[in-house]
Formats: C-alpha cells, sequence, structure tokens
C-alpha cells in the first residue's frame, strides 16, 4: 500500500516513518523555541533593570539556542525536500493523512514563534527607549559623535599648555 509518498516511490509504513521522524524535529524546534522564549524574557528583565551582564549573558545562550533551531530548520527542509514540498502547508495539500500526526504540534510551533516575537518586539523597544536615554544625556552633556576626539592627535594648544604645566610642576624654567 502506497500513501502521499507513493509518487516518490515511498511505501505507506515508510512515509509514516518519515512524518513520525518530521514530528520528533519539529518537537525539538518547539522545545528550543520554548528555551528562547524563556531567554527572550530574562531579557526583558534585564532591558527594564539595565542590568548589562545578564544581558550580555542571555545573548550568549540566544546564539546558541538559535544555532539549534537553525539545525533543526535544515533538517526540516530536508523532509520537505525529499517529500517533494516547499513548505508545511503543502504537506497538508499532498499529504492530508499527515495534518492527523503533525498538525497540533505545527499549530503549537506557530503560536510559540508568535509569543517570540511579540517578546523579541517589546525587546527592542526597550533597547532602543535606553539608547534615546542615552544620547539624549550625550547631548545634553554636549557629547555627540562629531565632537568626540578618539584617535585623532592632540591639539597644538593642548600639548602647549599640558607642556608647560608639566614643566612649572617640575620646577623647570
Amino acid at each position: 500500500m502506497t500513501l502521499g509518498g507513493g509518487q516518490y516511490g515511498v511505501t505507506g509504513e515508510a512515509f509514516m516513518r518519515e512524518i513520525e521522524d518530521l514530528k520528533r524535529v519539529l518537537a525539538t524546534l518547539n522545545k528550543t523555541l520554548g528555551k528562547l522564549y524563556a531567554a527572550e524574557k530574562e531579557k526583558t528583565v534585564a532591558l527594564e533593570k539595565g542590568d548589562v551582564e545578564t544581558l550580555k549573558s542571555q545573548i550568549n545562550v540566544e546564539m546558541a539556542l538559535i544555532m539549534e533551531c537553525s539545525a533543526a530548520e535544515k533538517k526540516i527542509q530536508q523532509f520537505c525536500t525529499a517529500l517533494g514540498i516547499g513548505k508545511m502547508s503543502e504537506l497538508y495539500e499532498k499529504y492530508p493523512e499527515s495534518r492527523e500526526v503533525l498538525g497540533e504540534l505545527h499549530s503549537e510551533l506557530l503560536d510559540m514563534v508568535k509569543e517570540l516575537q511579540k517578546v523579541k518586539s517589546l525587546n527592542e523597544r526597550l533597547l532602543e527607549t535606553r539608547l534615546g536615554v542615552i544620547r539624549l544625556m550625550n547631548t545634553q552633556l554636549g557629547i555627540s559623535p562629531e565632537n568626540l576626539q578618539y584617535g585623532k592627535a592632540p591639539q597644538a594648544s593642548l600639548t602647549r599648555g599640558a607642556s608647560a604645566y608639566s614643566k612649572k610642576r617640575s620646577g623647570i624654567k
């Protein structure tokens, strides 16, 4: 007997094994996204408190989790390619029997992505607010990118003043 995958020479049993393997990868991705969501929430707290060390730590955690997500997404794409489809919605159209196995998990995954996007958006707004405050403070202090002297040679008048000061302190005339 051949199911949906029959046109690619996959029997019903082999096709369902592929779908179960895809389900495991989707579950792994969902779990990793859950961890990423928790890390984003921690980042929100760090941004609200202005805790730079926690923020750095959470960014490192996120980078590792994003790499895990990327690996899972690559596997999902390999499954889709092997089944002759481009995305999950096509899978359900082409192989309706896969919806029974994957539908609920796929829905949970989409919900998790939406929640993650909401928290990331909040964090971006918090970060922009913090940066706006820093820019305002710098402006009020007269610090702007145009008048920073990093990497520039000292001005002649400053150098002469410093030399005169050094000579005066050392007693040289």
